[in-house]
C-alpha cells in the first residue's frame, strides 16, 4: 500500500515461525540454504537443517518501521523478492525409493 510517496508497511512487528518434522529411519535429506536480508526498515532470516531423522526450519521477519520512502520502491521490491525466493525453497528427501521433495511453506 502506498500513500503520498510512501510504501506503508503497517505496525512494526516481529514474527518467528519454527517447524520440525521427524522422518522414517533410513531417509536421506538435503536442507536448503538459509537466507539473511537486512534493511533499515525490515529484516528477514531463515535457517534450515537436517539430521538423520529430523528436518528443521526457522524463519523470522521483523518490520522495524511503519513506512518506506517511495523512492526506495526498487529496494523494497528486492527485499520482498528475496523473502519470496527463500520461501519457495524445498528440502530434498530420499526414502530410498526415489527422490521426492518436501516444501517448507
Amino acid at each position: 500500500e502506498r500513500t503520498a510517496g510512501q510504501i506503508v508497511l503497517g505496525t512494526p512487528l516481529d514474527v518467528e515461525t519454527q517447524a520440525m518434522m521427524h522422518l522414517p529411519e533410513g531417509t536421506k535429506v538435503q536442507a536448503p540454504a538459509g537466507t539473511v536480508v537486512e534493511r533499515d526498515y525490515a529484516t528477514y532470516s531463515s535457517k534450515y537443517g537436517a539430521t538423520a531423522d529430523t528436518l528443521t526450519a526457522q524463519r523470522r521477519i521483523r518490520f522495524l518501521r511503519r513506512e518506506v520512502d517511495g523512492e526506495r520502491a526498487m529496494d523494497y521490491r528486492a527485499f520482498v523478492q528475496a523473502v519470496q525466493n527463500d520461501q519457495t525453497q524445498y528440502f530434498v528427501v530420499d526414502r530410498g525409493v526415489g527422490v521426492k521433495s518436501a516444501g517448507v511453506q
